[in-house]
């Protein structure tokens, strides 16, 4: 967890590309994102934008994962981007076999640094 946290504690912003499991997120998901705010003087996702991109084997791409992850970043203090969701549907099919994302629709919210994670950065860093 310690080289986790490090990372964390010294970037900008967190995009978490995450797969829904049975309607909800995977213990080990569970565990890194508690874990970055614990123990509570070594909260390391305090004031962090993050956005939340889920995966899902079905037609909606797993929105039920970051609705609950979402619950995560209140006592933490952390920031999670709420518009524009993305969701990855039928993930076979929109990432190809060296993990690269090639649905457009999921690729181009992410990738337009006037929505999102981009812009909810710098405005919290005073640069927007």
């Amino acid at each position: 967890m310690g080289a986790f946290k490090e990372q964390v504690r010294k970037s900008d912003a967190l995009l978490l590309a995450i797969n829904e499991h049975d309607y909800s997120n995977s213990a080990a998901l569970q565990n890194a994102v508690d874990g970055g705010a614990r123990p509570f003087l070594e909260n390391v996702r305090k004031g962090k934008p993050t956005d939340l991109l889920s995966f899902s084997v079905g037609r909606i791409g797993g929105p039920r994962t970051r609705c609950l992850l979402r619950a995560k970043f209140v006592w933490p203090n952390g920031f999670p981007i709420n518009q524009p969701e993305v969701g990855v549907p039928f993930a076979p099919k929109g990432i190809d076999e060296t993990g690269k994302l090639i649905d457009d629709g999921s690729r181009k919210p992410i990738a337009d640094p006037q929505t999102g994670l981009a812009r909810c950065t710098g405005q919290l860093q005073g640069r927007v």
